[in-house]
C-alpha cells in the first residue's frame, strides 16, 4: 500500500480503543540524521557538499504488495448492486471508534476482505464466536497476511454490539501480541470493528437476509482479490462431527483467494489461446447421460493448425442452481466425467459411431455444497484430438449443476506434442486378486505360500497333511496369527491335475482344528467337487495354476513355483515405441474409491501403483496425504474449494473433494527410445503390502494409463 494508505490505515487502527496494538511503534518517527545536522560551521565550502547535491529525500517504504510481489488490481467502480460472485460496490462502515471506513479508500489492490459476522443465524450456532483465545490465536496465526477483516455483531442493541465486538478485538490482540513479528504488524493494521448489525450493513445486508430467509447460517462474506464478493462456505470442522467451529477455517478463504488471483494471473501469462466452447451456461440435471442431452459437438480448428499447439487445458466450472450454497448446491462429493465421443466413419452408413462416448479425458470430483472452478493441463490427450474438424464430447454427473467448458489451446514453447496414446494397465477391484498374477510356491519345508510379488510372505500355510495321489488330493495346514484370510486357523486347499495345468481350489481359510479341515464334512468345511471344475469350487470355478516358466516346476509334483493369473489386463506387456520419438512418457489417471472392512480403503489408504520396465527402472505413484486428517485441507492453496459442507478435510487416495484429478506423468524416453522392445510391467499394492481384505463391491482403483508418444 502507498505510504499516504499506510498512514490512513494506522491512524484508523490506533484511534481505537486499545491502541497498543503491536506493530503501531511510532517512536522512531523522527530521523536522527536530522536532529543531529545543527551546526553548519563545517558546510562552508559548498563546492565540496557532493552528499547535499545527490540527496533525493527519504525513501518510501515499499507495501506490502510490493515487498512481496503480489499482483495489484485498482478499484473498479462500476458495479453498483452486490450481487453473488459478482464485482463489489463500495461500501462504508461505521467503527466503534466513530470513524468511517470505505472500502474503495482502504483497496490495496491485493488483500482480500473478509466481512465476518459475529454470531450465528443457523440453529445451532454454526460460526465461529471468536471468543476462544486459543482458537483465535490458531486462526490468525495461519491466515495470509495479504488480507483485511471487518467484524459486524448480529446483537439487537447497539450497546450488545459494542460489548461483543470489544470482547472479539480482546481476543485479537492478545492472540497477535503472543504471535507477534510479522504476521502481528500486518495484521494489526488490517482488522477493524463495525457498529452497524450486519443486517443493516451495505454490501452484507441482502446476503445475510437471503440466509435468514433459507434458514441457513450465516458466517459472513469474502470479497476476493478480483473484487468479487462470495460466500465463506460452511466453517464447521468434520473432525468433530461438525460440533465445533473455530475460526481456523476462516484462513482457508483468503488463502484460496490467493489461488484464483494467482491462477488469473498464469491464464493471462498463457499469451495467444484458442478457446473452444463445450459448455455455456448448460444445465445438467444428473440425468441426462442416458438420454444423450449432455452430448455436444464441437468444431476444433483443422488439423494444420492443431498441430501447432503443444498445451492443452480444460476450465470448468459448475455453478449451483441458486443462493445460498447451503441450500441451493449439491450435497455429495461425485465423480463427474468428461468423455470424447468416437468419429462416426463415413463408411458406415447405417451406424453412427459417435453415438459411443466411452474414452474418458477429463475427470474431477465435485464439492460438498460448493459450486467451483478447476483449470487444469491435460495436454497427453491433444493425440486424441489432432485430426481437428468436428468432435463430439459428453459430460456425466449424478447432480444438478449449470456447467461451463472450455478447451483451452496454445503453444508454450516445448518443441514437441503428444501425437499417439498407447494404452497400458486399467485399474479394479483393490483386493488379493487385483495384480496379475500370484505364484504359489510349494516347498520342501511344507510350507505352501502365495505370492504377488517376492518377498510378500503374508499368505501361507505350514502344511502338516498331505493326502495327494497322482489324480489329485488336498493339502490341510496350520495358519500364521498375520493370514488375512483365517489367522491362527486351518487351510484346507484341494488340487487336481490336468494335462498342462494343476486346478487348485480353497476349500476353507477358517478351520478351528486340523481334523475339521481333514474331514470338511460341511462343518466349517465345504467339500469341493472335483468332478466339476467350473463351479465345485465353493460355487466358482477351481483356479488353474500352470509352471512358472524357467523355475523347473512340472505337471504331476506339488514341489515347485505355479502361476496363477488373475487378470490379463494387467500382466506385463511388451512395448516398442518408434526410436525417432522426441520423448515418451508414462501417463495416468489414478483414483481410489469406496472400500470394507472398515477402512474405507481405497479412498482412505495410501495404494502405491509401481511401472517398471524390464524389472528395473520403476515409477511409483503413491498417496501419502491419506495418513494426514487435513490432507486435503493442505490443498487449498493449489485449488482445493475450501470449507464444504461435508468431510472434505480428509486427505485421500489420489483425490479430494472439490479438486480436479490431475494426469500423472514420468518421462521413460531414456528407458524406451532405443529401438528396442521391452517389458512394462504394473505392480499395485497398500502400504507396501498385497491387498488382502475388501473384495468386490467394495475398495476400486478407477485407473487410465497409456504412453504417450512426442513428436
Amino acid at each position: 500500500m502507498s505510504r499516504l494508505l499506510a498512514i490512513v490505515l494506522l491512524a484508523a487502527c490506533s484511534a481505537e480503543p486499545g491502541d497498543d496494538k503491536p506493530g503501531n511503534d511510532d517512536s522512531d518517527t523522527a530521523s536522527t540524521d536530522d536532529t543531529q545536522d545543527t551546526d553548519d560551521t563545517d558546510d562552508t565550502d559548498d563546492t565540496d557538499d557532493t552528499d547535499d547535491s545527490g540527496d533525493t529525500g527519504p525513501t518510501e517504504p515499499q507495501s506490502y504488495c510490493e515487498a512481496n510481489s503480489l499482483t495489484v488490481r485498482a478499484w473498479d467502480a462500476s458495479a453498483t448492486d452486490p450481487i453473488y460472485d459478482g464485482l463489489t460496490p463500495d461500501a462504508t462502515y461505521v467503527l466503534v471508534n466513530g470513524t468511517e471506513w470505505v472500502l474503495s479508500e482502504h483497496w490495496t489492490g491485493c488483500d482480500s476482505v473478509l466481512l465476518l459476522n459475529i454470531g450465528s443465524l443457523g440453529s445451532r450456532g454454526d460460526y465461529p464466536t471468536y471468543k476462544d483465545g486459543a482458537e483465535v490465536h490458531d486462526w490468525l496465526a495461519a491466515t495470509p497476511l495479504n488480507v483485511q477483516m471487518v467484524f459486524f455483531s448480529d446483537a439487537s442493541s447497539e450497546d450488545d454490539r459494542l460489548a461483543e465486538l470489544e470482547e472479539v478485538r480482546g481476543q485479537v490482540d492478545s492472540a497477535l501480541v503472543a504471535i507477534g513479528g510479522e504476521t502481528a504488524t500486518e495484521l494489526s493494521e488490517r482488522i477493524f470493528y463495525a457498529t452497524e448489525p450486519h443486517t443493516e450493513a451495505p454490501v452484507l445486508s441482502g446476503f445475510a437476509q437471503d440466509a435468514q430467509t433459507a434458514g441457513a447460517p450465516f458466517g459472513g462474506m469474502i470479497i476476493d482479490r478480483m473484487q468479487h464478493i462470495h460466500e465463506l462456505g460452511y466453517l464447521c470442522d468434520p473432525l468433530t462431527g461438525w460440533e465445533t467451529c473455530p475460526p481456523r477455517f476462516l484462513a482457508y478463504e483468503p488463502e484460496y483467494a490467493n489461488f484464483t488471483s494467482d491462477r488469473e494471473d498464469t491464464l493471462a501469462a498463457a499469451g495467444p489461446v484458442t478457446e473452444i466452447t463445450v459448455y455455456d451456461d448448460f444445465f445438467l440435471d444428473g440425468g441426462t447421460w442416458s438420454s444423450g442431452d449432455a452430448r455436444v459437438e464441437v468444431e476444433l480448428p483443422d488439423a494444420a493448425t492443431m498441430a501447432t499447439f503443444d498445451t492443452m487445458e480444460f476450465d470448468l466450472t459448475q455453478r449451483c442452481t441458486g443462493h445460498p450454497e447451503l441450500v441451493s448446491c449439491p450435497a455429495w462429493d461425485y465423480l463427474v466425467y468428461l468423455y470424447l465421443c468416437d468419429e462416426d466413419d463415413p463408411a458406415t452408413a447405417d451406424v453412427d459411431e459417435s453415438t459411443t462416448c466411452n474414452t474418458e479425458v477429463g475427470r474431477w470430483i465435485t464439492t460438498y455444497w460448493r459450486p467451483g472452478r478447476w483449470v487444469h493441463d491435460v495436454t497427453p490427450y491433444l493425440a486424441l484430438l489432432q485430426d481437428g474438424g468436428t468432435r463430439k464430447f459428453a459430460f456425466y454427473t449424478s447432480q444438478p449443476y449449470q456447467t461451463d467448458l472450455t478447451i483451452r489451446l496454445s503453444n508454450q514453447g516445448k518443441g514437441m506434442r503428444p501425437t499417439a496414446l498407447e494404452p497400458l494397465f486399467p485399474g479394479g477391484y483393490l483386493d488379493d486378486t487385483y495384480n496379475s498374477r500370484a505364484v504359489h510356491v510349494y516347498d520342501a519345508t511344507g510350507v505352501w505360500g502365495v505370492r504377488v510379488f517376492e518377498g510378500d510372505a503374508d499368505y501361507e500355510t505350514e502344511v502338516s497333511h498331505v493326502d495327494v495321489d497322482e489324480s489329485g488330493g488336498f493339502l490341510v495346514g496350520a495358519n500364521p496369527r498375520r493370514h488375512p484370510y483365517g489367522r491362527s486357523a486351518f487351510t484346507r486347499m484341494d488340487v487336481e491335475w490336468g494335462d498342462d495345468r494343476l486346478y487348485w481350489c480353497a476349500a476353507t481359510y477358517s478351520a478351528s482344528s486340523e481334523a475339521i479341515a481333514t474331514a470338511c464334512d460341511g462343518t466349517e468345511c465345504t467339500p469341493p467337487d472335483h468332478d466339476d471344475l467350473e463351479t465345485g469350487c465353493n460355487g466358482g470355478a477351481w483356479r488353474a495354476l500352470t509352471p512358472e516358466d524357467g523355475s523347473g516346476t512340472t505337471i504331476g509334483t506339488l514341489e515347485g513355483r505355479w502361476v496363477d493369473i488373475y487378470n490379463d489386463a494387467r500382466l506385463p506387456m511388451t512395448v516398442e515405441v518408434p526410436d525417432d520419438l522426441a520423448a515418451v512418457s508414462i501417463m495416468a489417471i489414478i483414483t481410489g474409491h469406496g472400500g470394507a472392512s472398515g477402512d474405507n480403503c481405497a479412498e482412505f489408504c495410501d495404494h502405491q501403483h509401481t511401472f517398471a520396465v524390464d524389472g528395473g527402472s520403476s515409477w511409483t505413484k503413491d498417496h501419502p496425504m491419506v495418513g494426514d486428517l487435513y490432507g486435503c485441507a493442505d490443498q487449498v492453496s493449489d485449488g482445493t474449494i475450501p470449507n464444504q459442507a461435508g468431510t472434505w478435510v480428509y486427505g485421500r487416495g489420489g483425490w479430494c473433494p472439490g479438486m480436479e484429478v490431475d494426469p500423472w506423468e514420468v518421462d521413460v524416453s531414456t528407458e524406451l527410445l532405443d529401438g528396442n522392445a521391452h517389458e512394462l510391467s504394473y505392480l499395485g499394492l497398500v502400504n507396501g503390502q498385497v491387498r488382502r481384505r475388501g473384495g468386490h463391491g467394495g475398495a476400486n482403483i478407477r485407473m487410465l494409463s497409456y504412453l504417450v508418444h512426442y513428436r
